[in-house]
Formats: C-alpha cells, sequence, structure tokens
C-alpha cells in the first residue's frame, strides 16, 4: 500500500480510523494491535498537512 495515496483524500484519516477500529474489534490481538493507530488518528483528526507529492 502506498500511504501518500491516502492523502488524496480530505477524510481518508476517517477511513483509516474505522478500519483499524473494526480490526480492534475482530481481530484476537486487535485491541493492543491497533490502539496506538487508533490513539494517534484520533488525536490528529486529520490536521496534519499534507507533504508535496
Amino acid at each position: 500500500m502506498d500511504v501518500t495515496a491516502a492523502r488524496l483524500r480530505d477524510d481518508a484519516w476517517r477511513d483509516w480510523l474505522l478500519w483499524a477500529r473494526v480490526c480492534a474489534e475482530h481481530r484476537p490481538d486487535g485491541e493492543e494491535a491497533n490502539r496506538p493507530v487508533i490513539d494517534m488518528l484520533t488525536a490528529d483528526g486529520g490536521s496534519t498537512s499534507p507533504s508535496p507529492c
């Protein structure tokens, strides 16, 4: 996956957050494995400026 592709959509971080929450709920190690990502995305809220392509 090319992470820069997510930057093409203004709200792509919301999709990433939703996916992390789904994985946290449905995988055996999901909460532990996805908590850092969920916390990061929640704290950032899409406010980080994308780097130039």
